[in-house]
């Protein structure tokens, strides 16, 4: 893991007060940024990529959004609001298609399957909440952590008759690991400290994990036991993202380290 000491430098005239999360597209043409005013308002701003123009607005949740992602087809955006909700946007219209309500907590994660079937979303109350995104409705909730939910990452596609798979992180102090679809907790990893990010490798074989301590920890799936563990920063490490074959990391310093 080494910091990017020679980093290319990219800046967005965005207006957005706060900024929370930034998703490209499947295609990888467009990038949203999601943020807003807490308290007052959330909305994402949508930009052409590389071209890097500002094309339009998704306006509607009325806290501050914590995260987004893009659904497989490339077309439509759910977010994750402090208002609670969870909203689905036809980004080409723009439109809001679906508000999902339940949380009685600010959501502040969201990950969908790889086949674009479920999507879930974590919370400040403690939960995490499998809806079915064609049709809006809740599926099951899932109670078993005892803090936030900071993070979700669903496990790349693997073969045939294999159920998807669900990592959660959560200031809680553990990562939990399960099969959302038919509402079964796998297994329970403890660290040391409280959890802010996770994800998983390209082939599904190994979870990473980013602390509040500064470490990254790596697990192979199945198993509970850390194959590797990075000290990266003094700093809390905030966030991870994987990007391709690498995975990135911020830190409450506002640093970026990329393996």
């Amino acid at each position: 893991m080494r910091s990017f000491t020679d980093p290319i430098e990219i800046r967005l005239a965005t207006e957005l007060d706060c900024v929370h999360a930034l998703a490209f597209s499947p295609d990888g043409k467009q990038l949203a940024i999601a943020g807003g005013s807490p308290a007052e308002s959330g909305s994402v701003e949508l930009w052409s990529w590389p071209e890097r123009k500002l094309l339009r607005k998704l306006q509607g949740h009325e806290d501050v959004i914590y995260d987004a992602c893009w659904l497989p087809d490339g077309r439509h955006l759910a977010t994750a609001g402090g208002d609670r909700t969870v909203r689905i946007w036809d980004s080409a219209e723009p439109k809001n298609v679906r508000v999902l309500k339940g949380h009685s907590g600010p959501v502040l994660a969201l990950a969908v399957s790889p086949d674009g079937k479920h999507l879930c979303s974590g919370s400040q109350d403690q939960t995490i909440r499998v809806w079915d995104v064609d049709k809006g409705q809740l599926l099951r909730s899932f109670d078993n952590h005892f803090g936030p939910v900071h993070a979700l990452a669903f496990r790349p596609a693997q073969e045939m008759g294999r159920p998807p798979y669900l990592a959660s992180a959560s200031e809680d102090g553990t990562v939990r690991v399960w099969q959302p679809t038919i509402g079964r907790m796998v297994r329970i990893i403890k660290h040391p400290c409280p959890v802010y990010g996770v994800a998983w490798s390209t082939d599904g074989e190994t979870l990473i994990t980013a602390g509040k301590d500064g470490t990254l920890r790596t697990l192979a799936d199945g198993t509970n036991t850390f194959l590797k563990q990075q000290q990266l920063t003094a700093e809390r490490l905030t966030y991870m993202i994987r990007a391709g074959d690498r995975c990135l990391v911020g830190t409450s310093r506002g640093d970026v380290l990329g393996k």
